[in-house]
């Protein structure tokens, strides 16, 4: 008991950070890239931590680990007992010691697009938690494709991406207000030939989905209606919740 009032009283006074199991929520290192990649070594201090990872697509990663300097590796997919890529979050609120880890993906393609985040959520010592990951690059630009163009648009940096879909006069999702969509079915074609579909529509019914994680490169509109339509591709500029973020 001494000594717990003893580390309160140090801190107080400025002789220690008073950083021990206090909420951070800190998004400390993040790696994009493609295919099979071992990451350089990051040093981080011991604490709870939690791990987002997106892939694109997801049916094409073998495995996710976070290794430390003994060769252990994290998550134990075995006991999690799902496919890597359909775990948004492999490691939640888990025990790290202090020490240095890199990250390493594998994949059956090289062309498979992936993102991981590792975030801080509280530390478990006195030392000050390290600062905050910032992007070495400034967010993408939007992309727009419309009837009567090439339907054909790149993206510079993977990512996440709101889709912004208008068939005829209405943007998806108007039909909750009582006015009729018109029908439409939508994907998007990656130069490796994997489709994501982006949504569809009936004359009452709409369906879309966001923000979607998209490999940066070349992307094929593939559309099926008889309406004018127009797409906007914008990246997520951001916090994306848990101490992740986008661009």
């Amino acid at each position: 008991m001494g000594s717990v009032l003893q580390d309160v009283g140090q801190a107080i006074i400025g002789r220690r950070p008073l950083s021990r199991f206090v909420q951070v929520d800190r998004l400390v290192t993040a790696h994009t890239g493609a295919g099979t990649t071992k990451t350089p070594p990051c040093r981080l201090p011991h604490g709870r931590y939690t791990v987002f990872a997106a892939y694109d697509p997801p049916v094409a990663v073998r495995s996710l680990a976070v290794v430390d300097e003994r060769g252990h590796a994290l998550p134990d997919w075995g006991a999690i007992g799902a496919a890597p890529g359909e775990v948004v979050a492999p490691l939640v609120q888990h025990v790290l010691p202090t020490g240095s880890y890199h990250l390493e993906v594998d994949t059956w393609t090289p062309t498979c697009a992936w993102m991981v985040q590792v975030v801080l959520n509280s530390m478990l010592s006195w030392e000050a938690p390290p600062r905050a990951w910032r992007p070495s690059l400034p967010p993408p630009t939007s992309a727009e494709v419309h009837r009567g163009q090439e339907p054909r648009f790149r993206l510079a940096q993977t990512g996440l991406y709101n889709i912004d879909v208008t068939v005829g006069d209405w943007g998806v999702g108007t039909a909750w207000f009582g006015a009729s969509l018109n029908p439409y079915s939508l994907d998007l074609r990656a130069t490796d030939g994997h489709v994501i579909h982006i949504g569809h529509a009936t004359e009452s019914v709409g369906s879309s989905s966001n923000p979607l994680f998209l490999g940066a490169g070349e992307w094929t509109v593939e559309i099926k209606t008889g309406s004018e339509w127009r797409l906007v591709i914008a990246p997520v500029i951001g916090p994306h919740g848990g101490g992740s973020r986008a661009f």
